[in-house]
């Protein structure tokens, strides 16, 4: 039996691509959608675990540990792992494996001298959460601090993998892995004794202990997939400079995509209450995976999509982004009429009684998650043609009115003036991305 989604790519492939190239998509769509099902899948139940285990008081307390830890794990990558993915697919292609060795070395040499102060510098913030009223906040911000580490390497194997078009194992080992680790552990706490005494603090260990675990498994994975043998390893090559000019502008779109991700949540940290952070996390979980089609298709296109360019090659590049714009919106429009219909009582039965408040929140960003998937895979077009700059512009003019919105709603309606920013954000910076791949591109990728 096959897919929706793997009939309409290949359909495309047939039509568009030479053979070799047809059956190379066509394998990363069938096992991109499977691995990615799994790990949406694996990403619910973890959550729903945690929410059931932790309660929403609990499970906010967790969700806030995690989002304070998540900038620094964005702020010590760089962009990173986009430039591992563009440079590695350029890299494969002409086989420099120098250089491709060169950029993996020096990326993960980086990421780790950057991250290791800041998450020595953050101790003393989660020391201080820890000994106020705060504390299952502070030692659970301790414990996700000590795993920063682990997830920037994880990330940037993961990257490469994905340049090397081991799409598949790339999804596998970046997300599925941790998931499920951690929902292994979380099954053994749902003893009795255990579900009675899990808190946030000691949710945040086992998440601590999966990602060690996953880091240790991937790197083994990642090793056995390097294009070169043991015994012929290159000599790495360093374009040290070329690679700080390239990673700059990625840089600074994922610290603007990080202010975007987390503002809503670190505002109801402050302006509002564990209790309706859990609630608010539990709906935007749900709300999120109406665009699951998007993350699903540009896992599989972003190597082509920097292919067909250097070639230029527009007229395939227009033709696979409009696949995939469809294909996403294909995929979003029927999740989200369910949500629309049966969203509360879902909310309910999956994550607990108290989470059915955020049907209204749910609502809203269900609305922005479908604007998402057709405007198509604007960001992913522009970061991998070598125009991150128009989309840090797009999503740091979206990211300021998500601020603001968050700073001005949530003092006074909590979740759902959150969910207000997010959304009108989300959509604002898809258009403008979408209207600078118009311009630079020539390329209309959305789905209409």
């Amino acid at each position: 039996m096959t897919s929706p989604l793997q009939n309409t790519i290949s359909r495309f492939a047939k039509k568009h691509l030479g053979g070799a190239l047809k059956r190379e998509m066509l394998k990363g769509v069938v096992g991109s959608v499977f691995v990615k099902l799994l790990t949406i899948t694996a990403t619910l139940l973890a959550s729903v675990l945690l929410a059931r285990i932790l309660g929403a008081k609990g499970y906010g307390e967790y969700s806030f540990a995690m989002t304070l830890a998540a900038p620094l794990v964005m702020f010590s990558q760089l962009g990173m792992p986009m430039l591992i993915v563009r440079e590695t697919a350029k890299n494969h292609q002409s086989q420099n494996w120098g250089e491709m060795l060169g950029l993996w070395q020096w990326t993960s040499n980086i990421a780790l001298k950057l991250a290791v102060p800041l998450c020595t510098a953050a101790f003393g913030l989660a020391y201080l959460l820890s000994e106020s009223n705060n504390g299952p906040i502070g030692t659970a911000l301790m414990w996700a601090l000590l795993a920063v580490p682990a997830v920037i390497l994880l990330n940037l194997k993961a990257a490469a993998l994905k340049g090397l078009r081991r799409v598949v194992l790339s999804l596998f080992i970046d997300t599925f892995l941790p998931k499920i680790i951690l929902i292994l552990f979380l099954l053994i706490a749902l003893t009795p004794a255990g579900a009675a005494t899990l808190t946030a603090d000691s949710a945040a260990r086992l998440y601590f202990i999966s990602m060690v675990i996953a880091l240790l498994l991937g790197w083994a994975l990642f090793k056995k997939s390097e294009p070169f043998s043991r015994a012929a390893r290159p000599k790495p090559v360093f374009q040290s400079g070329v690679w700080v000019a390239a990673a700059m502008p990625l840089a600074f779109l994922v610290a603007v995509r990080a202010a975007n991700q987390h503002v809503a949540v670190l505002s109801m940290g402050a302006f509002s209450d564990a209790e309706s952070i859990g609630i608010y996390r539990a709906a935007a979980q749900l709300a999120t995976n109406v665009s699951m089609g998007i993350g699903i298709v540009n896992m599989v296109a972003l190597p082509y999509f920097a292919r067909f360019h250097a070639a230029g090659d527009i007229v395939r590049l227009q033709k696979l982004a409009k696949y995939c714009a469809r294909t996403s919106l294909a995929i979003a429009v029927p999740l989200a009429l369910f949500l629309f219909l049966f969203g509360e009582p879902v909310l309910k039965k999956l994550f607990g009684q108290e989470f059915g408040a955020g049907y209204v929140v749910l609502t809203i960003l269900i609305l922005a998650q479908v604007a998402n998937a057709g405007f198509g895979p604007v960001a992913a077009l522009l970061n991998m043609t070598g125009h991150a700059r128009e989309t840090v512009k797009g999503v740091a003019t979206a990211t300021t009115l998500n601020i603001v919105m968050c700073l001005i709603l949530v003092p006074f309606l909590g979740m759902l003036g959150a969910a207000i920013g997010v959304g009108l954000a989300l959509v604002l910076w898809n258009f403008l991305l979408w209207r600078s791949v118009r311009d630079k591109l020539s390329v209309n990728c959305a789905a209409l």
